[in-house]
């Protein structure tokens, strides 16, 4: 019969076939040497420095998540308020530039996108050096 440790769901883990148990965290391999009468509970160090480096990893994703596009054939495509935005121009200004032809924009279902190559190569078309 295998001795256990007791992780911290209560299940039973038969630790003889495992020599050590191996976790990854922030990039760095911590072993914890299975030993007969430990307990591994929420409290234990390893545990704890765990759930912390996972909370932290987590917010990442939290705070990177929304500026994650898929690309669509390759090319980006950004909204009419994050336009807006990146170029400090009020929406109703990009709304008149649409209505003259003068920028690029794809209309969707009623949902203006801009390709954001093209936004670039018209910036560069339209740029004009101080004297």
């Amino acid at each position: 019969m295998y001795n256990t440790i007791t992780s911290v769901f209560g299940v039973e883990v038969g630790v003889e076939p495992f020599f050590y148990l191996r976790f990854i965290v922030d990039g760095l391999a911590t072993y914890f040497k299975p030993m007969t009468d430990e307990i591994i509970t929420k409290r234990h160090p390893g545990v704890m420095t765990f759930y912390a480096q996972a909370r932290e990893l987590a917010e990442m994703f939290e705070a990177i998540a929304p500026n994650i596009r898929p690309p669509l054939a390759g090319r980006f495509f950004i909204e009419d308020k994050e336009l807006s935005k990146r170029l400090s121009l009020h929406r109703r200004t990009l709304q008149n530039f649409r209505n003259a032809n003068i920028i690029p924009y794809y209309k969707i279902g009623g949902k203006t996108i801009y390709d954001e190559a093209e936004i670039e190569e018209w910036l560069n078309a339209n740029f004009h050096a101080k004297y």
